[in-house]
């Protein structure tokens, strides 16, 4: 079968993405790695049997619809489908809801969660049919389980890893700058970012404001101390990580009177994580991978409030919680010194499986098992409908990009047209990916596994014009002493 997967952040979804294929390229289907931007003109030409999407909400609707009428089994397996708030806006009671809303139900054909939280959510306010639910785990965090762990590798070593997690006030497209005389950032771009989130779910944006502003007094908080700290302590080096989709120049500003600080966000959280020292954050999802890597995260809790935390208590559930300066200082001093109990990772099993299900590195071969059993295959629709499709970028409404964009992928090949874009916009580049790192991913689960596996990996052609897509086709060979997982 021909199986497509759709990349939203390969800083976050890559790894879970690449061990769901390696799994069904052990099951002998042919795989196609699809970035997000480009899933809508490349879509149409790849042929596919099932599709498994990042998510199903209102800005997507019209690209499920069309899959469907294609004739493909639409899977959802949201790769934000972690944390959330315990109740309200953002909870999964929210999200199932919002997806009974848009009519989901008729072209989702299965739903597959990380653990039994959202499952439950679903399963009463969704719309879908209990059939058609399924509970998997979190592939993206089967990686720090010790079967897979040795594929996360770094540069560094022995520093201090600072997590932010503030896209909601410092957007990745935003105009954050750094104030000299009020020793703080602004920014500037909050309120537009609150607005663009307001146009896909119902959010009370006078609230969300009074939010924004205590997240960004609570940021420079948190940056005043660090700088504290890094001063205080210049035999350390620091590691300030900004959240995937936040400025981290605004950060390097701030942070260039400390020579011992290094503002860089790339590469994957969990290879960073394993070559940490000590990891400090503030009510960050990362806490999670922390934990799952025998570490015990440091939250800095003096700074925290009710209203920061925004009904999301995990991440300070299962973290040391410092509860001053003084405290903290002593901990970078000696990272070793947080408390045996606080170390151990029994007792946080029991706060983490709801969310991220079974946590024993076998979520990716469950999805992928799940994904290989529900596949049903359709006739191919004919190839002029497929063009059709792919020329509105599989919009049913396309407006005058769509179709530029559309002609333009056909024309010049998506990965071209995706090129181009990104020298106008480089921050678009982010969410794309290259055929060399998935192999890489791919040959280096093969060895976690005890084997090698046989596979090509490469750019996909256009089925019309030969010209190379953004799409990523990974393609089963002759299997050379490999073995199930």
């Amino acid at each position: 079968m021909r199986i497509g997967l759709v990349l939203d952040n390969p800083k976050r979804d890559l790894t879970g993405l690449c061990l769901i294929a390696y799994h069904l390229l052990q099951q002998r289907h042919d795989v196609f790695i699809i970035p997000m931007y480009d899933q809508g003109s490349d879509m149409p030409f790849l042929q596919l049997d099932a599709i498994v999407v990042n998510y199903a909400r209102t800005s997507n609707v019209d690209l499920l619809k069309t899959y469907k009428q294609l004739g493909m089994t639409i899977f959802v397996l949201d790769t934000e489908g972690g944390l959330m708030p315990d109740f309200g806006q953002g909870s999964p009671e929210f999200w199932a809801e919002r997806v009974r809303e848009i009519g989901a139900p008729s072209f989702i054909d299965h739903y597959i969660f990380w653990g039994t939280r959202h499952y439950q959510a679903y399963r009463k306010h969704s719309g879908i049919e209990e059939k058609r639910l399924h509970v998997a785990g979190s592939p993206r965090h089967d990686i720090c389980h010790p079967k897979w762990r040795p594929t996360l590798q770094h540069s560094r070593s022995g520093f201090i890893l600072v997590n932010l997690n503030f896209p909601l006030i410092n957007p990745w497209w935003g105009t954050a700058h750094v104030s000299v005389d009020q020793n703080s950032i602004v920014c500037g771009s909050a309120r537009q970012e609150m607005s663009n989130t307001a146009k896909v779910i119902p959010v009370d944006v006078e609230k969300a404001h009074r939010f924004q502003d205590e997240l960004l007094f609570t940021l420079n908080e948190l940056l005043r101390t660090m700088r504290s700290l890094a001063f205080a302590n210049p035999d350390r080096t620091f590691v300030v990580r900004p959240h995937p989709f936040e400025n981290q120049e605004v950060y390097k500003a701030f942070f260039a009177p400390n020579a011992n600080v290094v503002v860089d966000g790339s590469g994957e959280v969990m290879s960073v994580i394993k070559a940490a020292d000590l990891v400090l954050h503030l009510n960050c999802g990362t806490s999670v991978e922390t934990r799952l890597l025998g570490k015990a995260p440091v939250s800095l809790e003096f700074l925290n409030s009710e209203v920061v935390k925004y009904n999301v208590s995990v991440p300070s559930n299962i973290s040391y919680p410092v509860k001053g300066i003084e405290e903290l200082d002593a901990l970078v001093k000696d990272p070793d010194a947080i408390p045996a109990p606080y170390k151990e990772m029994g007792p946080y099993c029991q706060e983490l499986k709801p969310w991220f299900g079974e946590l024993d590195g076998k979520a990716a071969e469950r999805a992928a098992s799940i994904i290989a059993h529900h596949v049903v295959l359709h006739p191919r629709i004919t190839s002029i409908a497929f063009g059709l499709r792919g020329l509105s970028s599989c919009q049913a409404h396309p407006k005058v990009r769509h179709l530029i964009l559309g002609a333009a992928a056909l024309l010049f090949g998506s990965r071209r047209v995706a090129a181009f874009r990104n020298t106008l916009r480089p921050q678009r580049a982010m969410k794309y990916t290259d055929a060399s790192s998935i192999q890489e991913k791919i040959q280096g689960f093969a060895q976690c596994d005890g084997g090698l596996l046989a596979s090509s990996v490469n750019f996909a052609h256009h089925a019309l014009t030969g010209f190379e897509m953004s799409t990523i086709h990974l393609a089963p060979l002759e299997p050379i002493g490999a073995k199930s997982s």
